[in-house]
This record gives C-alpha cells, structure tokens and sequence, in this order.
C-alpha cells in the first residue's frame, strides 16, 4: 500500500525566514499531487480542533488527520466523508496506534485508533533511546551555547510547580505566581508585571525536590527579554481585561501587582487612573501584537513609553527560583 503525507501547522512561528501560505489552498494542490498515485493520504497537522474540523471540510481526499497542538488526546470525525482526527497526549504521555485496513481498490480505508500510555510498563528500545540521546545533547549544546548550564541543579522546590495549561491559562498559581513576581524583581520598581500564560510550555508539574535550568528551559522554551516600559492607564485596563477574557488561550494574562474588583482593575491596590502612566514588567513577546486578542499591544502604540530590554526571562525565573528554593547542597 502506498500512503501519502502532507503537513500543515499554524501561523505561529513569525520569522523573516519563514514564510507562511493559506492551509487549505496549499493542502488542496498537495492533494490533487498525490491523488491516483496512493491509497490513502494522511494529514500531519499542528492546528486546533477547530481549524482541523474546517480542514477537511475544506479539501477532499484526505483520508485520516494525525495532529497535535491541544497537548490532550482527541478522536473525532469531521467533514463530509467523517474523517477521523486523532490526537495524543503531548509529553509521550501516550501514543495513538492507528491502523488502517484496505478493501476494494479505490475504496476509503478503514480507521481504527487506540490509545497506548506511555508509563513505566514499556521497555526502553535501545535503537530509540541511542537517538533520543543525539538529540538531547545536541540539544544541551546549543543551550550551553546560550549561557546555560543545562543539568546545574539551582534550586530545591518544597511544593509541586504546575505548569500545565489547563492551569497557566486560567488561574494563577504557584509557578505563574513566582514567574511574574521574578519579572518585578528583575525590573526593579514597577508597578505591575504581566506575561502571557502560553509562554510556558512544560504542560506537566515540576515535583517537589531538585530545579535544573533544563527543567526551566522546559518551562519557558522560546526564552525572551523581560522588558520594562510605561503603559498609559486606559492601555493598561485594556490589556488587562482583554488577558482575563483569554481564559483557556495562550493569551491568559498571568499579573503581579494587580487584581481585579466588583469589576474594577486595581493596581498596587488602587483604582487605574486611564490619564496616568505605569511601569510595567513583561516579556517582549507581548509587545509583538501577535498574542491573542491583543494585536493593540504593541511597542508602536502611542500608549507605550520608554521601552528598556533586560535580560532573557528564563535567566531572570532560575535566579529567582533560587532565591526562593535555595538548592540543597
């Protein structure tokens, strides 16, 4: 049998290098490429289930999506001709095992999907695990490269650090609690600090005991600066509201130094005045405009002031996690 593949993700790696083409256009043409050369053709796809549901609506002849993106395991069946999506759980937490069984020639194979844990009960394969290894220390190198020393053990958590996304995306907690407190810190007087909940990436619970910097690259892999600038008070409010209403995105805000009240955001305990100026503390990636729902945020805006660069966020996090777990010796 022959099986043919095409890949599509989403539009969120914003590079000078990188260049972007409509989804369903592209996978329309890849399609009709491969179509009488195959039996079947697999989608590999990193878009939400919306967009997965949208994509094979949108282009016939694609037999099976395996996708990713919603780090949780998802089987469904969308579009006109019912094609199953499959998800795993991220992290190898478990695998999807789908076999596709073949009748009459021409015909849409048959899908069936079942869902492995990955936990303790598997051996290890050698083969894989040899590989595995290449990829890790090259890894490790480019991290050491940076500055990193990946494997230094720099602090010794008393409590269970969540950094899953089902929590950063719509709660405060610990880990987030310590993350924009650290962004305060490094920025010196502020009056609040913010960052997006999707900047953290572990979607898994960091367990009591020994904190590696590897362990904080897992929690925030794309680094950034933490930068310092004043935000006008309506701008502030606007910002801050819009990352409340992004429960459940990557565009959750995750604060210091302000909450909301019957209503009201107040800073520093205090009603935001719209006509004053804050500092504030954040990561860089925030004023790209690229985050959800806050396109209006962006170091172009007139409501943005005095702009200063610090240093990479995950230098500022592993120094204040040692400063609050100190590493035991």
């Amino acid at each position: 049998m022959r099986i043919g593949f095409i890949g599509v993700t989403i539009d969120a790696n914003p590079k000078r290098w990188v260049k972007y083409h409509d989804a369903i256009a592209t996978a329309r043409a890849e399609v009709e490429k491969l179509r009488g050369r195959t039996d079947a053709i697999v989608a590999l796809t990193h878009l939400s289930l919306a967009q997965d549901a949208e994509f094979v609506d949108a282009v016939p002849g694609i037999d099976l999506v395996l996708g990713g993106h919603e780090h949780e395991n998802w089987l469904m069946y969308r579009g006109k001709q019912f094609v199953p999506i499959v998800k795993a759980d991220a992290n190898v937490r478990s695998l999807a095992i789908v076999t596709l069984t073949f009748g009459a020639p021409g015909g849409r194979p048959v899908v069936a999907v079942r869902l492995q844990p990955v936990d303790d009960t598997i051996a290890a394969a050698p083969a894989v695990d040899a590989v595995a290894k290449q990829w890790v220390d090259r890894g490790f190198e480019a991290f050491r490269r940076q500055g990193f020393t990946p494997e230094a053990v720099v602090a010794t958590s008393t409590e269970p650090l969540d950094g899953r996304e089902s929590t950063v995306r719509n709660r405060p907690g610990r880990l987030t609690d310590l993350i924009a407190a650290a962004l305060a810190h490094e920025a010196g007087t502020v009056d609040v600090a913010i960052f997006n909940g999707g900047s953290i990436r572990i979607d898994d619970v960091l367990p009591p005991g020994p904190i590696t910097e590897y362990d904080i690259i897992r929690v925030m892999p794309f680094g950034g600066k933490v930068v310092k600038a004043s935000l006008d008070g309506e701008l502030l409010a606007r910002v801050l509201e819009t990352g409340m209403n992004n429960e459940g995105l990557g565009g959750y805000l995750q604060t210091w130094g302000a909450r909301r009240d019957n209503g009201v955001w107040l800073v520093q305990g205090k009603p935001i005045e719209p006509s004053r100026r804050y500092t504030v503390a954040l990561n860089d990636f925030l004023l790209t405009g690229a985050e959800t729902n806050l396109g209006f945020l962006t170091r172009a805006s007139p409501q943005v002031h005095d702009v200063v660069e610090l240093r990479d966020i995950r230098r500022v996090v592993i120094e204040a996690l040692a400063r609050t777990y100190p590493a035991r010796k």
